[in-house]
């Protein structure tokens, strides 16, 4: 059996799907191995601790007759295709997408054989888009920033794989976590080896995803005066601009930068030994969570953090609101609690090591919880919530008209007479779907789960193709008739717990 696990998304996604290729291994222990990433990003893998063969997908190479001196779609493309080929000819027997993108989709699709299994994102016959698998049926629909999702992803990159990942798919082999490693290298730059250490990520995925190198700076001076261990910074190589200006601006020995002067793999011994791991959202909080340490995670809106946030249980996301940063005095005594164990003086979410849902979070508006209890309940089986406001319960009776609006067209559909004028009017209802959610956010799960499931109906006979189309219908008729009174339990009902079966299953 040969099964292609494909990641083409960045640094900390294959470092959070380590846990999901070991378990696949696990399950197969038999099987052929193969993982595709991005060339740029393929030293995630090193340490990833199983059999298998790495494949590296060049786009520089791929794309440099399109941005070459002669610009040549037609060269860039052939390559493509001869890459493609050459991979095919392996032959997989199973395809894992972890990368939900539109590219690694019709790629899914070029190297599927006709009785290749693929699980994530592939392409129907006609070109369209396929979503096999439930998993990924709820990350279309429910993830990302904006979303209520607060399922972690590396949760999500297992249920896709279809595996159940343990604790020991969460640590790092002997060697990655060997404290000699970390004293050999705070040794080769005159780094005391005993004394206590943070460290710190100066940079993360987008600039607008951490502080500015000043803020770091007056942040690092005052933890010092409270403080007696080291601050290590570590960092990329385009970020060793920032990390000097961030030395310069402490001014104290016992702040030292790395950044730049590591390989990636060489973190996790010095992750692994320090105290805490501070950072914004970054592969750095990615690589904690394997190695295993508690961190301070900086959040900004422009992120989920309970999509990517550190697993390690006491670790703290502070919550930075607005584009407003942290001043330095509350961000250094953050800091300085985590290290301590004291309670925490500001929005806080702490890590719990729970599944799915890796973080506790109180300061939730009632709007918010609605939207994740009603997510809870379409998708877990968990009973469906009490309507937050009236809006919300007008928002259902609109949804409950619009179906049974659709539910009358399609009965019709068959009728040729008909059909134009079915058509046109199911088109509307979908227009008229989106001003519901667009009036009532709240509602804004139910809806996504509509569209994706209706999505996700593959090319058939108009028969066929009106019949499904005609279920989901009457799945979302049957939710909002639980806010209504009308064929179902009505509102009073919900507290009872009379929820019907998850609507996925």
């Amino acid at each position: 059996m040969k099964i292609l696990i494909t990641q083409l998304a960045r640094f900390g996604d294959i470092y959070q799907s380590w846990p999901t290729i070991r378990a696949v291994k696990r399950k197969y222990p038999q099987a052929e191995v193969h993982l595709l990433v991005r060339k740029r990003f393929a030293a995630a893998l090193e340490g990833v601790g199983i059999e298998c063969t790495v494949h590296q997908m060049d786009t520089a190479h791929l794309l440099e007759p399109v941005y070459g001196v002669r610009t040549s779609t037609g060269a860039s493309l052939r390559r493509l295709s001869e890459w493609v080929d050459r991979l095919g000819e392996i032959g997989f027997d199973e395809i894992i997408n972890l990368s939900f993108s539109p590219f690694s989709s019709y790629l899914s699709r070029s190297l599927s054989r006709e009785n290749t299994v693929v699980r994530g994102y592939t392409r129907f016959d006609d070109g369209f888009l396929a979503i096999p698998d439930d998993a990924s049926a709820y990350f279309y629909a429910q993830v990302g920033v904006g979303r209520h999702n607060r399922v972690h992803l590396a949760e999500l990159f297992a249920s896709v794989a279809e595996v159940d990942v343990q604790d020991s798919d969460w640590t790092l082999l002997d060697y990655q976590r060997n404290p000699g490693q970390k004293d050999r290298i705070f040794e080769s730059h005159e780094i005391p080896t005993r004394d206590p250490y943070l460290v710190l990520h100066v940079g993360a995925s987008d600039s607008h995803k951490t502080l500015s190198a000043e803020r770091w700076s007056a942040t690092c001076r005052r933890l010092l005066q409270w403080w007696q261990g080291r601050i290590i910074l570590v960092g990329s190589p385009s970020e060793v601009l920032i990390g000097q200006r961030i030395l310069e601006g402490v001014c104290s020995s016992r702040v030292h930068s790395l950044v730049g002067k590591t390989r990636l793999s060489e973190l996790f011994p010095l992750l692994s030994s320090a105290r805490i791991v501070i950072g914004g959202d970054s592969v750095v909080m990615q690589m904690a969570s394997l190695a295993q340490v508690e961190c301070l995670n900086v959040s900004f809106p422009t992120v989920n953090f309970w999509e990517t946030g550190p697993k390690e249980p006491g670790s703290r996301i502070l919550l930075v609101g607005g584009s407003q940063a942290p001043n330095p005095e509350s961000m250094a005594k953050e800091i300085w609690h985590l290290l301590e164990g004291l309670t925490p003086e500001g929005d806080v979410a702490f890590a719990t090591g729970e599944s799915p849902v890796w973080f506790e979070h109180s300061g939730i508006s009632a709007n918010t919880e609605f939207s994740w209890d009603l997510i809870r309940a379409i998708y877990l089986g968990a009973d469906f919530p009490a309507p937050p406001s009236t809006l919300a319960v007008h928002g259902f009776h609109r949804i409950y008209e619009l179906a049974e609006l659709a539910i009358a067209q399609i009965e019709v559909i068959h009728n040729e007479g008909a059909r134009a004028v079915a058509a046109e009017i199911l088109g509307q209802v979908d227009g008229l779907m989106g001003s519901v959610r667009r009036m009532v956010p709240d509602l804004d799960p139910l809806i996504s789960w509509f569209e994706t499931e209706k999505i996700r109906i593959g090319p058939s006979s108009v028969v066929e193709l009106a019949e499904q189309t005609r279920r989901i219908f009457e799945s979302l008729k049957m939710v909002a008739s639980l806010y209504m009174g009308r064929e179902g339990i009505g509102i009073h009902g919900l507290e009872e717990g009379h929820a019907d079966d998850n609507l996925v299953s």
